[in-house]
């Protein structure tokens, strides 16, 4: 079950969702940079690659916002309310047809360059020359600058209405002092706030002392991501269909589950992740060792009989299940146990923003989670 100060932290959030939302002129705002009252500030999140980092970014995204009394909006050509179903029972995360996100988002302020210039405005008097790292304890600052809350006031006055947030593992890490705390209390500043990434920041948060205490008190067993994912994401009822479908099929009264992701930096089979997986399995006692000088029984494999062991392998390649399901159909194993290796789907390569690619990822995704 959530943890009660989570649950609370929710209701309080689908109200203040619906009254920054309902009733608002969202374009109007967002173009002007401007909030309907006081209160209400936004976070607009925007998709970035594959299903599976849209998914870890948009929680990541939603997290942030409750630990700064934001509203988070999703672009509409992002196409998530296509896969998940609205989580606020009274108002839309999505944002109106034809709001400019892209342009919003492009012309904004990055998080370094803004930084660089709260800094520079910081130590002026000091005629120092820094860089936006030096408002981060352990940064590569060699002189790292404290800022008083006057300053600060003062900083925050300067703040733009549009921020950036472009944090992906290639820009490096310019932005990434996003996570520090003094930065973090400028952002307060900010009407809105345009998050752009595709990587899973949710222990960075901890950096920021007032986030950890709040979460601390969330989460007392630190499973943030477990809690408020399922409460954000919740499949459309066509894909729980379907991925029920599949649990019952192959996973449902089975004894053991277990579940491999395979994925090759080029998109290519790789044949030594293969072996890896199967080396892996076997020394983590996951999987019975297939012995190999002992073919299997022609009977065993012609009776039908319920696995003792289901094991899902995901990837892009069939190549990667094709070669461990070989590995138990053909051999027998050290324990004699009935391993039944599967996939739902081998698409070959990555389509994301094909509707049919990115709704098999997300099946794929879920049925990763029961095991």
């Amino acid at each position: 079950h959530p943890p009660s100060k989570f649950l609370a932290v929710l209701r309080d959030y689908e109200a203040y969702h619906e009254r920054c939302t309902q009733g608002v002129n969202l374009m109007e705002m967002g173009m002007a940079g401007e909030v309907p009252q006081e209160g209400c500030k936004y976070l607009v999140w925007k998709a970035m690659d594959g299903m599976g980092n849209q998914l870890l970014s948009l929680v990541c995204a939603f997290v942030y916002s409750l630990l700064t009394n934001r509203v988070m909006l999703i672009a509409t050509d992002s196409h998530i309310d296509h896969h998940i179903c609205e989580p606020f029972p009274r108002s839309s995360w999505i944002l109106p047809e034809g709001f400019p996100e892209p342009k919003l988002r492009t012309q904004a302020k990055r998080v370094f360059a803004y930084l660089d210039e709260a800094l520079a405005a910081a130590t002026s008097s000091q005629q120092q020359q820094q860089n936006a790292s030096a408002f981060c304890p352990g940064g590569h600052s060699s002189s790292p600058v404290s800022v008083s809350e006057p300053e600060l006031s003062a900083l925050r006055a300067l703040a733009p209405k549009h921020l950036q947030v472009y944090i992906v593992c290639c820009d490096h890490a310019r932005d990434h002092q996003f996570f520090c705390p003094t930065a973090q209390r400028l952002f307060t500043a900010v009407n809105w706030i345009f998050y752009h990434s595709h990587e899973y920041t949710l222990p960075a948060l901890y950096f920021v002392p007032e986030f950890r205490e709040k979460l601390n008190a969330w989460f007392p067993a630190h499973d943030v991501f477990m809690h408020a994912s399922r409460y954000l994401l919740n499949p459309s009822d066509r894909l729980w269909a379907t991925i029920t479908r599949i649990y019952k099929a192959e996973l449902d009264g089975v004894p053991r589950r277990i579940g491999f992701q395979a994925r090759s930096w080029k998109g290519d089979y790789n044949p030594t992740i293969s072996d890896q997986i199967l080396r892996c399995a076997m020394e983590q006692k996951l999987l019975p060792k297939p012995l190999r000088d002992q073919p299997k029984n022609p009977e065993d494999a012609s009776t039908p009989r319920r696995p003792d062991i289901s094991v899902l392998v995901t990837s892009l390649r069939a190549e990667y299940r094709d070669n461990l399901h070989a590995e138990y159909a053909n051999h027998a194993n050290a324990d004699g146990s009935h391993v039944a290796v599967w996939t739902a789907s081998n698409e070959g390569w990555q389509k994301t923003g094909d509707t049919g690619h990115d709704e098999t990822a997300i099946v794929d995704i879920w049925l990763l989670s029961f095991m």
